[in-house]
């Protein structure tokens, strides 16, 4: 058995180690002015290991005993011996790593910042002196254990980051199924996918050490590594861990020898897409998936994407089904809209406008009852406009869809112009529809035409004047896709609808209904002159009528 250790004998250990550490005689270059250590440096040094390593099993239990304590003071001092037994037993301590890696874990939190460095440091001088193959297994079975708080597998991670970082200063070698087995856990939905501060900050940490320690190692497992930097790009609301990762991306394209990130994201898009499609039909609002789905399409280029269009949109047509959860459906119109704003992606739907437009923009766009429902389709109505205005379909495939009864593009944006619950969501489906008569043009038909125009025309009737006044807007690209022979009926009809409001109090609607009407003349001045003569003596001001005439 081994002998016990005393409490004095402890503080005596302790001592020794400090007053040794500080005349150098545990780091390299021990001698004076760097020479190498003297025979007795060296016989002492040894000495002290032996000593140290012979009580470890009760220097283990004291640290375990002090760190537990409510006292900063006996924390510290357990701190300090732990981490000088550490540094002079080097790979002795391995027989004693399952006790003390659950100690570090549990001490590494301490809010004393001298002693969480303390053990900080220990963690390093285990992870340079100690096989990887010894403690491993101990973090895995930490950060895997589902009765880990999330506070404890932070924890375990700033101990692994310290331990991956040891091994980096001495140049350790980790076995290729180990190494596989941790870039598995870390990118475990578990882990990866906590949502907690620390253990984004702590996952970073590791990856940086990872890459730095194990450098060419780590290209097998360069997939699980690229999940977890994708999560940690998606996160919101922390711009510095999202740059973070972003960086950390380009470096580990580098270690797998990619000369930049996006061919690299190239490389593993495939892989990592399929994954998701096999998951997406079970994404709740809690699933970290859909975020990195999101930051993963955002790394690819648009050559990329056009090869992924079928996953990606089954992707996206899963998430808006309409019994999903309200939360995913609008979080994937949110992605939809950014990616449909982004000029250097969104042209991989251009060859599949019609089937992306039936299949993905229009379901969610389609009136269902409740305000959730309401919300929804506002989403949708705004998604569509941003692909009209992107001019993601030319005007033969838009007039192919409008004659298309089974698409029913036109009756679900008239449909929105009467939203009840949003005032937002019949604006915007006036700024969808505008967008759609800009790519339409003149190929817009006579039947056509008499279904859009009288929805405009209510439009002006509207509780809101910035409804009113985008009406008008709209109105401007419906006149667009008039010619001169255009129906003479037809335009008095849009002609009487339109001039009462040139009468209106508000001189902003005013002015936009002028401009309205000063196009119409350009294109049917006969009507447009005889309808203003018959209105000028209606009307309390006439400075808006006699401008249009001025001009004709």
């Amino acid at each position: 058995d081994e002998p016990r250790i005393s409490e004095s004998s402890r503080l005596k250990l302790e001592s020794v180690c400090k007053a040794n550490s500080e005349k150098g005689c545990y780091s390299q270059g021990a001698g004076k002015d760097g020479e190498a250590p003297t025979m007795a440096a060296a016989a002492a040094e040894t000495l002290v290991r032996q000593m140290t390593t012979h009580h470890l099993k009760h220097i283990t239990s004291i640290c375990k005993r002090d760190l537990a304590e409510w006292t900063t003071n006996k924390n510290l001092s357990a701190s300090r011996l732990l981490h000088k037994a550490t540094e002079i037993s080097k790979s002795d301590m391995e027989p004693y790593l399952d006790v003390v890696l659950p100690i570090l874990c549990n001490a590494v939190g301490n809010e004393n910042e001298d002693i969480a460095q303390y053990i900080v440091f220990s963690t390093h001088h285990i992870g340079a002196s100690c096989s990887p193959d010894s403690w491993v297994c101990i973090l895995l079975d930490s950060l895997n254990n589902p009765k880990s708080s999330v506070v404890q597998r932070a924890n375990a991670l700033v101990v692994l980051a310290g331990l991956v970082h040891g091994c980096s200063l001495s140049k350790k070698e980790i076995k290729e199924e180990m190494l596989a087995s941790l870039a598995t856990t870390l990118a475990s939905e578990e882990i990866r996918g906590a949502g907690h501060y620390a253990i984004n900050t702590q996952l970073l940490s590791v990856i940086i050490n990872l890459l730095q320690a194990f450098g060419e190692q780590c290209r097998p497992v360069s997939q699980e590594l690229y999940h977890v930097l994708l999560q940690l790009q998606a996160l919101r609301n922390d711009e510095h861990l999202q740059g973070g990762a972003v960086e950390v991306t380009t470096k580990l394209a580098q270690v797998c020898g990619y000369d930049c990130a996006a061919s690299f994201a190239s490389d593993h898009s495939k892989d990592l897409i399929h994954i998701l499609c096999g998951t997406c039909n079970e994404w709740t609002k809690e699933s970290p998936d859909q975020f990195v789905f999101a930051a993963l399409i955002f790394n690819c280029s648009i050559e990329v994407l056009s090869g992924l269009y079928e996953q990606i949109t089954k992707v996206f047509a899963s998430c808006l089904q309409q019994d999903r959860d309200p939360h995913i459906r609008l979080e994937t119109l949110k992605l939809l809209d950014r990616l449909l704003e982004d000029q250097d992606r969104n042209g991989f739907v251009a060859q599949h406008s019609k089937a992306f437009l039936a299949e993905v923009l229009l379901p969610p766009a389609v009136w269902q009852v409740g305000k959730t429902a309401a919300s929804i389709r506002f989403h949708a109505i705004v998604a569509i406009g941003t692909f009209f205005r992107q001019k993601l379909m030319n005007s033969a495939e838009l007039a192919h869809v409008l004659m298309d009864d089974q698409m029913q593009l036109l009756p679900t944006i008239h449909s929105s112009l009467e939203e009840d619950y949003y005032a937002d969501t019949r604006l915007s489906s006036c700024h969808t529809l505008e967008a759609l008569l800009l790519v339409i043009g003149t190929k817009l038909t006579n039947d056509q035409k008499r279904l859009v125009y009288p929805e405009l025309l209510k439009r002006l009737d509207d509780s809101t004047d910035k409804v009113r006044i985008q009406a008008c807007v709209t109105l401007e690209a419906f006149v667009a896709c008039l010619t001169s022979d255009y129906c003479e009926t037809n335009t008095g009809y849009i002609l009487k609808g339109v001039l009462i409001h040139m009468d209106d109090t508000n001189p902003a609607v005013q002015e936009a209904v002028c401009v309205v009407v000063e196009k119409l003349a350009r294109i049917k001045p006969g009507v447009t002159r005889g309808c203003l003569h018959e209105v000028r003596d209606q009307h309390r001001g006439v400075a808006y009528i006699d401008r249009v005439l001025g001009m004709m």
